[in-house]
């Protein structure tokens, strides 16, 4: 349709050589989209959506047919386009989400993430290489675009039929299975029900034991060495998506759910290591054998610039943030200062100092990376208090000199971010608009990341650190721990943010008992 679209749009406007009408006529495509939205997605989910795919596809086909009939005789009216436009409109409107619920269905669990990453990526090219191709048939010939359109769409008819042969029921259990997970997301309360996009059992397991440890539990009490088995038990050692950037470095990752074996991450992977090695009354050579196969993992991910990304390594080619519907300008895994400060701090914990080569280059990306105001950016919390918590961790764990100018900037804008409450907050505001940055309503985890982030620069003491863990204290509540009233956590910067509910039990846990330890 991205394709036809570029026809009819021109054709209309050769007729009457009004910018109006093209804007018109997207305004029919999409109308059907927008008052079909809902009701479409009900009939995908009673219906089967392998027929309702095919019919809509019918659809296409016929209204293709017509725009070549229309064209052949010599467009002189606009009013067949606006027609047929709208009809093509409300085909897209039913057929998208019985086509994206197919894939579900149709490709073995083992496989899934990739095969959803790779329709990801044909639908992402198509928005782009589809008007190209319009526009380059178009000035051939008009007809040619709609011939082209209709032998498209019966190939895609074709492959439906194929399904269809297949004769996958609606109790396969490969479609059950998928029921089954979207249901495992479903979170019920008393008055209401909501979807978790993702759930998050290896980073909070890993956020809790090395939060819990550095607050004084026995580091062999018996749920962190349960939380240690189960860690173990979750690395991955099989190759994933990574490897097409980096062939020669073995697996080793851990990720951000429970399985995830194509897409390791670099967070989890780092605070798992740090975790296993805090541990103690583990197997010994296991812990080891994980530790070794973890950090060279890490170390074998490190970027060309010296900081460290996510998923991947160097995909840092950001011009394709700009493709429309990229991700919302976050397609891209590019090098990021949370992580790397993760990276320094790994290094550290595991007994490495500054002038470790991957240490080395990872402070030089950190120094580079430093907002003017001393802060630095956090890509996945909210939002700069995140990242400097993230940095400063590192700094302190790999023995940089913390009296270094540019620490003390740091030190210097979390005290003068601080909130009259003794608390500090950060609106999400702020990644459109950096002049937020530190600024909000005090939370209980980014409290806990400022005061974290300043003892991390040796600043133990003083008016602030008083007055935020006062904060702290104030708003525990009754049971023991607290409550985050904001998102804390970021999927896509200025579109999608997320809550993690466990943050405010841990972080400010973290943060009280790192403070009895200095001042003991």
């Amino acid at each position: 349709m991205a394709m036809a679209s570029v026809a009819i749009g021109w054709q209309v406007y050769s007729v009457r050589e009004n910018p109006l009408d093209l804007g018109l006529i997207g305004l029919a495509e999409f109308l059907p989209l927008l008052l079909l939205a809902l009701p479409a997605g009900h009939v995908a989910d009673r219906f089967p959506r392998r027929r309702i795919y095919a019919l809509m596809v019918v659809v296409d086909v016929v209204v293709f047919l017509a725009l070549l009939g229309v064209t052949l005789q010599g467009a002189d009216r606009v009013w067949p386009f606006y027609v047929l436009a709208f009809l093509t409109g409300t085909a897209s409107a039913f057929g998208a989400p019985a086509g994206r619920a197919l894939t579900p269905s149709l490709v073995p669990q083992e496989i899934l993430v990739s095969a959803l990453a790779q329709r990801s990526i044909a639908f992402q090219l198509s928005l782009v290489a589809g008007p190209a191709l319009g526009g380059i048939l178009f000035a051939i010939r008009a007809e040619l675009v709609y011939v082209v359109a209709i032998g498209l769409s019966l190939v895609a008819l074709a492959c439906v039929l194929a399904l269809r042969a297949l004769g996958y029921p609606d109790d396969h259990p490969l479609i059950r299975g998928q029921i089954k997970e979207i249901e495992a997301l479903g979170v019920e309360s008393a008055h209401s029900l909501h979807y978790q996009p993702c759930v998050s059992p290896v980073w909070d397991t890993t956020l809790a034991a090395n939060a819990l440890i550095e607050c004084g539990l026995p580091a062999d009490h018996p749920q962190l060495k349960r939380a240690g088995e189960w860690l173990m038990d979750t690395q991955i050692t099989v190759p994933g998506d990574w490897q097409a950037k980096r062939p020669g470095v073995p697996a080793g990752g851990w990720p951000f759910q429970y399985h995830n074996d194509f897409y390791p991450d670099l967070d989890d992977t780092g605070m798992a290591i740090m975790a296993l090695e805090k541990i103690e009354g583990l197997d010994e050579d296991r812990k080891q054998r994980c530790i070794k196969r973890g950090l060279e993992w890490f170390l074998g991910m490190q970027g060309s610039d010296g900081g460290w990304g996510s998923f991947d390594t160097d995909n840092n080619r950001l011009i394709f943030n700009n493709i429309p519907f990229a991700d919302h300008g976050a397609l891209l895994d590019p090098s990021t200062e949370d992580l790397t400060g993760r990276g320094l701090e790994l290094l550290g914990t595991l007994g490495f100092g500054p002038d470790h080569p991957a240490a080395r280059r990872a402070l030089g990306f950190i120094r580079r990376t430093q907002a003017r105001d001393g802060s630095w950016y956090g890509r996945w919390g909210a939002n700069y208090i995140y990242g400097t918590w993230s940095v400063l961790r590192g700094i302190e764990a790999i023995g940089e000199d913390r009296s270094r100018p540019y620490v003390r900037r740091a030190v210097a804008w979390l005290l003068a971010r601080q909130n009259p409450d003794g608390g500090w907050g950060e609106t999400l505001a702020s990644y459109g608009d950096p002049g937020l940055a530190g600024r909000g309503k005090s939370t209980p985890s980014q409290t806990a990341w400022a005061l974290l982030a300043l003892f991390a620069a040796g600043h133990t003491e003083g008016p602030a650190v008083e007055n935020g863990i006062r904060h702290l204290i104030a708003t525990q509540g009754e049971e023991g721990s607290w409550e985050d009233p904001l998102w804390n956590g970021t999927g896509f910067p200025r579109v999608f943010y997320l809550k993690y509910h466990f943050y405010a039990k841990y972080f400010p846990l973290w943060a009280l008992g790192v403070y009895r330890n200095a001042r003991s």
